[in-house]
């Protein structure tokens, strides 16, 4: 087990050097640094759980509450610090995803192997 454990570090060590980690590191620093774009995050964040609140307590959302989300939807678009955000989040996504893939790989053959009787 300690084998896998180094491994691990290591692999964790490789992912943190990534430059899609950096970009996202970088992305997240730019928006921790613009009060605008954390503002119009966090009002998005408290319109959205507003109106999933409002929808598990099964009552109606307003058109006003729909029409805010939509002008903060808008807002978020045509900010360039939190479209390069979002981007490298999905970057960041994929390159996760792909280590996810390789590391279950060999255990997904192996398990291939075993239900055909081989």
């Amino acid at each position: 087990m300690d084998e896998i454990i180094v491994l691990a570090e290591r692999l964790g060590k490789l992912i943190a050097a990534h430059p899609r980690t950096k970009a996202l590191e970088q992305a997240a620093a730019a928006i921790r640094d613009n009060g605008e774009a954390q503002e119009l995050l966090q009002a998005h964040q408290k319109q959205v759980a507003h109106i999933q609140q409002l929808e598990a307590e099964i009552k109606p959302v307003e058109v006003a509450d729909k029409q805010k989300l939509g002008q903060l939807e808008a807002k978020i678009a045509s900010n360039e610090l939190i479209k390069s955000l979002m981007k490298v989040r999905a970057d960041y996504a994929e390159l996760m995803q792909k280590v996810n893939a390789a590391i279950e790989l060999p255990r997904a053959g192996r398990q291939d192997n075993t239900t055909s009787g081989g």
